[in-house]
C-alpha cells in the first residue's frame, strides 16, 4: 500500500514542535494504474518492433522463396537435390505463418474471418509436420465426422493453434513405444469440437 504523508508542524513560544497536522492519501490503486500504463507503452513498443520486423522478413522471405522456385525449374539437378529444395522450400513457406502471428500482434494486419472447411485447414497443416512425424515413427489417425458444418474462422490463426497441438503431441510421444496421432472432428449441437489425442505421457 502506497501513501502520500503531507505534515505540517505545531510550534509554541518557546520554538517547541508541540503537535502536527497533516493528511495522508492512499495513491495505491494510482500508483498501479501508472505502472499498467507504462507496461503497456512496452507492450505497444514491443509491438511497432515486431511489425517492422516482420515487414523487413516479408522482403527477405520473398527473395528466398523466388530463388529456390527457379532452382527447383532445373532440370538438370539430382533428384536428391531436388528433394532437399523442395523441403527448403516447405520450410519457408512455413516461415510465413510465423511472420502472419507478429503482424497480428502489431496489428497490422487485420484477422481474416471466412467460412472454410476446418478438415482442409487440418490436412494442409498436416503437410507441415508429416515429414517430422514420419522421421519420428508416428501415425496419424483421422476420424472426421461429415456433418461438421463450414465455420467462420481466421484460416491462418486456426492452422497456427493445429501445429502448436500437433509439435506438443510429438514431444508428448518422444519416449512412447506406441506413437500415434488421433484427429477427430464432430459436431454436438451447436458446437463444433476438434480433438488432439497422443499416446504421450504428457508434456
Amino acid at each position: 500500500i502506497w501513501f502520500i504523508d503531507n505534515a505540517t508542524p505545531n510550534i509554541n513560544k518557546k520554538g517547541r514542535v508541540v503537535s502536527a497536522d497533516g493528511v495522508m492519501i492512499d495513491i495505491t490503486e494510482k500508483r498501479r494504474m501508472c505502472e499498467q500504463l507504462l507496461q503497456a507503452e512496452k507492450m505497444a513498443a514491443l509491438g511497432t518492433l515486431s511489425g517492422g520486423i516482420a515487414h523487413e522478413y516479408n522482403n527477405l522471405h520473398t527473395i528466398i522463396l523466388s530463388s529456390l522456385q527457379l532452382a527447383m525449374q532445373n532440370k538438370k539437378l539430382p533428384t536428391d537435390t531436388k528433394t532437399y529444395l523442395k523441403e527448403a522450400f516447405q520450410t519457408t513457406c512455413r516461415l510465413s505463418d510465423l511472420t502472419s502471428q507478429l503482424l497480428y500482434f502489431a496489428r497490422k494486419k487485420p484477422l481474416k474471418r471466412e467460412k472454410v472447411n476446418i478438415k482442409k485447414i487440418i490436412e494442409e497443416t498436416l503437410k507441415i509436420v508429416q515429414n517430422e512425424f514420419q522421421s519420428e515413427g508416428i501415425s496419424i489417425v483421422k476420424v472426421y465426422s461429415k456433418n461438421v458444418p463450414s465455420l467462420y474462422v481466421d484460416a491462418g490463426q486456426m492452422s497456427q493453434v493445429f501445429v502448436n497441438l500437433m509439435i506438443n503431441a510429438k514431444h508428448a510421444m518422444h519416449k512412447s513405444k506406441e506413437k500415434c496421432l488421433t484427429i477427430e472432428t464432430g459436431r454436438q449441437n451447436n458446437t463444433v469440437y476438434i480433438a488432439f489425442s497422443d499416446t504421450g505421457y504428457g508434456v
